[in-house]
């Protein structure tokens, strides 16, 4: 009987991750506010995926949640 080989595969163990531990958020900006978002995130020394995340959780937190 031949041994069957068991590979891993890491795309879709990537994306079951992020499925399990992460919510994921789209937002629709005006392409205006871009420039504006980037600069920020730059100025702060982050990414502006980490920009925009600590806005929402600042918010978050200053509304008592």
């Amino acid at each position: 009987m031949p041994k069957t080989e068991k590979t891993f595969n890491k795309p879709e163990y990537d994306a079951q991750y992020q499925k399990e531990h992460y919510y994921r958020v789209s937002a629709t900006l005006a392409k205006a506010d871009r420039a504006r978002i980037e600069a920020a995130a730059e100025k702060a020394g982050i990414t502006k995926a980490a920009y925009i995340k600590r806005a929402i959780l600042d918010m978050v937190e200053r509304d008592g949640f």
